[in-house]
């Protein structure tokens, strides 16, 4: 059998849980404040600046 998990490492993944979950937050604050005419303007703006980066 396995033994006990310590608490250092109980805080390590609490910690890992917070710093994968944040951007996800991010994301549903945004699709919840811009609408979805907001959000394609974006987008395209991004695309065409992306193309020209990499050209």
């Amino acid at each position: 059998m396995v033994g006990a998990v310590s608490g250092r490492a109980w805080a390590l993944y609490a910690l890992m849980a917070v710093l994968w979950g944040i951007p996800y937050l991010f994301i549903k604050e945004a699709v919840d404040s811009f609408s979805p005419a907001a959000t394609a303007r974006c987008s395209r703006r991004h695309a065409r600046s992306a193309s020209r980066a990499s050209s």
